[in-house]
């Protein structure tokens, strides 16, 4: 029995620490994060730079 309750804990745990998943694309203000609509739809992805004024930059893939 107590190994039951563990596991139904463990579940409900791990659960309500699942991520949500977003569409690919670039939000420009919370109302957009909260209803899951970017603005531009495209993908991006986070290069290191090799310029001395940033260590990262987005290099985008339009669709």
């Amino acid at each position: 029995m107590k190994t039951l309750i563990n596991l139904m804990l463990l579940f409900v745990s791990v659960s309500s620490f699942a991520q949500t998943t977003y569409p690919k694309g670039s939000y420009m203000s919370l109302e957009e994060l909260i209803s899951k609509s970017p603005t531009i739809q495209h993908d991006v992805k986070l290069v290191k730079s090799v310029d001395a004024v940033s260590d990262y930059r987005l290099v985008y893939f339009n669709n």
